[in-house]
């Protein structure tokens, strides 16, 4: 009996502890929020206090003409601007925590683990929403010091511009001065305009190091990003949550959301682009030979300007959305084209030396993609592959060419599709493979260049990067 006692009261203590624990655990938490909360007020009002110099300083140079004080002045908002990157850097990191606020969302959970014990506690998805949504206010308060940052040193680039224009003016009287003291007067002012181009370029200097640092944080607030989105998702799947096709639409400055899976369509594509014949050989065909091609010259660029991803899982989804292709097949040979019962053939042409004879084909394309992605390191950097089709109607075709003319540059533009027979629609397939943002894409045309029996079977293929 006495040691039933005995082990009864052992279990009370060690209940007192672990109650005791978790209140604890909870108290520092809630205090924790409220120092991180303060700290972020106080680098708000250190910032407001910058700002203001900054602008009393802007004001004062514009007001003085000594050279040494603008200097200084100029000196020190550099400086003050790159201490209010910093204190955006660590308002940034202050914003990610997932406990800064002392809200509660009695509709969400969290669990702690203590050995084999599980407890659950009140309030982590709200906190980790607002997280995302305070990171991503950071992100664009970087992104404006960055702007800020390029905007200030445009400024002391077009200076320097006006500068080394003074200087050539000023070497130029040189030249033709005929006394010695103007010799002298120009000589001084050549100095001076020298002294002024390194006083600009150090300002310039320091402001190429802010940029690279807030860059540098943007990458790292991005990946905090996404391991808080990550975060968020697992809690989802975890408290039973169905999961919210909420689709962005990517067009350059989107904001994140948070998914499982987005997928790579929406940016710019460059790249090289040639034929192959009907049996997948990079070799024309006899009666294709005058489609020969600079391959050097002869490229596609492609905007994206719109996308749509569907999740299957969280690495595994199917994107589409749209775009534009313009196509440049520079010709080798001096030739035209002409048309006889609707069927194309070249024309060489003797009275023209063409320094440039391009075909340009123009095409609204429609992807469907299936893409599949391989996490790769903590912060869940995903290698991405995807395989599809995209199907593309014409927009319009033209050839522009370039020649001399008794010695005068000359540009001819023909505009007439009815002309030329390029096949008024495409479907292509394609292939991708990067890292992140950039990816090596090829793109096969399974529909010949000119319309049937309208010219040469030549299949447009093409390789490039994807930004």
């Amino acid at each position: 009996m006495k040691n039933k006692v005995k082990k009864h009261t052992g279990s009370k203590v060690l209940f007192i502890a672990f109650t005791l624990t978790l209140i604890l655990l909870v108290l520092s938490i809630t205090t924790f929020g409220q120092t991180k909360q303060e700290q972020i007020a106080k680098y708000e009002t250190q910032i407001e206090e910058l700002e203001e110099s900054i602008a009393q300083h802007e004001a004062t140079i514009e007001a003085t003409t000594a050279k040494k004080e603008r200097k200084v002045l100029q000196k020190e908002i550099a400086e003050y601007n790159k201490e209010i990157a910093e204190y955006n850097k660590k308002i940034a990191k202050l914003n990610k925590n997932k406990f800064l606020d002392n809200d509660i969302n009695t509709d969400d959970t969290t669990e702690i683990r203590f050995g084999d014990k599980k407890i659950m506690i009140i309030g982590e998805k709200g906190n980790l929403e607002e997280g995302i949504e305070r990171i991503e206010l950071s992100l664009e308060e970087l992104q404006d010091g960055i702007i800020v940052f390029k905007s200030k040193k445009s400024s002391h680039e077009k200076e320097i511009e006006r500068l080394n224009d003074s200087i050539n003016k000023a070497n130029k009287q040189l030249e033709t001065a005929s006394t010695d003291d103007a010799k002298d007067l120009l000589l001084t002012q050549i100095d001076e305009y020298e002294e002024q181009i390194e006083e600009h370029e150090e300002i310039i200097e320091s402001f190429d190091d802010g940029i690279v640092d807030i860059e540098d944080d943007l990458s790292d607030l991005e990946d905090d990003l996404n391991d808080l989105a990550e975060e968020l998702a697992d809690l989802e799947d975890e408290l039973g949550d169905s999961f919210d096709y909420d689709f962005d639409y990517d067009i350059g400055n989107s904001k994140r959301r948070k998914r499982k899976f987005r997928g790579h369509w929406a940016g710019l594509e460059f790249g090289a682009s040639n034929f192959l014949n009907n049996n997948y050989e990079l070799k024309l065909p006899t009666d294709g030979e005058f489609m020969e091609l600079n391959a050097n010259k002869s490229w596609q660029l492609g905007v994206n300007f719109f996308q749509y991803s569907i999740p299957f899982t969280r690495y595994i989804g199917l994107t589409t959305g749209t775009g534009f292709e313009w196509t440049y097949y520079n010709l080798r040979q001096n030739i035209d084209f002409a048309t006889t019962n609707g069927v194309i053939s070249p024309v060489e042409v003797s009275d023209k030396n063409y320094k440039k004879n391009v075909f340009r084909t123009t095409y609204f394309s429609i992807p469907l993609i299936l893409e599949f992605q391989i996490p790769v390191s903590r912060k869940d950097r995903r290698i991405n592959i995807g395989i599809g089709v995209i199907g593309s109607v014409k927009v319009n075709s033209k050839f522009k060419k370039v020649f001399y003319e008794n010695g005068d540059k000359m540009k001819q533009k023909i505009n007439d599709d009815y002309d030329y027979y390029a096949s008024p629609y495409k479907y292509s397939v394609t292939a991708r493979v990067g890292y992140r943002s950039l990816q090596l894409y090829a793109n096969y045309s399974l529909v010949s260049l000119f319309e049937p029996n309208a010219g040469p079977e030549l299949y447009p293929i093409t390789v490039g990067l994807h930004f």
